[in-house]
This record gives C-alpha cells, structure tokens and sequence, in this order.
C-alpha cells in the first residue's frame, strides 16, 4: 500500500490518495496479552464449556483452586 522507501510520491501524499491517516502508519500495537492471561483465559474456556451455570464469583474461586491469585477485575476482563 504505502512505500515507505524513496519514492517520487511522498507519505503524506499517498496516505492522502488512499484516505489513510499518516499516524496509523507509525502505530505498532503495545498491548500485547501476557503469558499468564492467555492462560487464565484457556482455563476459563475450558471451565465454561464444562459449566456454563458458573457465576463470576464461582469462576474466580475455580481459578483460585487452580492456583491462580487473580481479582475480580482481571477475571471480568479475561472473560
């Protein structure tokens, strides 16, 4: 899409033709999922599969059994 390299047409110009915003183009993502969220989420797909039923709170003491020291919070935003 956008040749970034020396090019006759310049960023500014091609974003402009392709209706692009010159910052997404310098944009890398920084939120990235732990090592340990990823898993907190596995075992939460695992357990909801098995009983959907489950509240939040029962899915925080499940977590809790597994040896996971995770707040309602982070739970909520895994789910």
């Amino acid at each position: 899409m956008v040749e970034m390299e020396e090019n006759d047409i310049s960023i500014v110009r091609q974003c402009d033709l392709l209706s692009v915003c010159r910052s997404t183009l310098y944009y890398t993502p920084e939120d990235q999922e732990s090592d340990l969220n990823l898993e907190i989420m596995a075992e939460l797909d695992k357990q909801y599969l098995i009983t959907p039923f489950y509240s939040k709170w029962r899915m925080l003491l499940h977590l809790e059994t597994l040896g996971f020291c995770v707040n309602i919070k982070r739970r909520r935003r895994s789910m």
